[in-house]
């Protein structure tokens, strides 16, 4: 896994204790909540953090959390588009 999504997982990770902190709610009963087995946010608070994508997603929606994907200015070149071709692309 890459550093930024370790950086991602984390910050989901430190969401979850918050919730789960000020709402007096178990592991359980987010995995319940986000529609994902319990193993799932065990393993991310224990900062074992391959999880899906599918199942990140469950878990910031269901803790009301807004993903934006965004690309860091240095990449904002004029003429660039915003996504990487590929090698063999016309």
């Amino acid at each position: 896994m890459n550093v930024h999504a370790d950086e991602l997982a984390a910050e989901l990770a430190h969401a979850i204790e918050r919730h789960m902190t000020a709402n007096g709610i178990s592991q359980r009963k987010i995995a319940q909540g986000a529609g994902v087995a319990p193993s799932t946010v065990c393993r991310l608070l224990a900062g074992r953090v391959g999880i899906s994508l599918e199942s990140f997603c469950a878990l910031t929606q269901h803790l009301g959390i807004e993903l934006k994907l965004q690309r860091p200015d240095s990449a904002q070149v004029a003429g660039e588009s915003p996504l990487p071709r590929s090698a063999g692309a016309t």
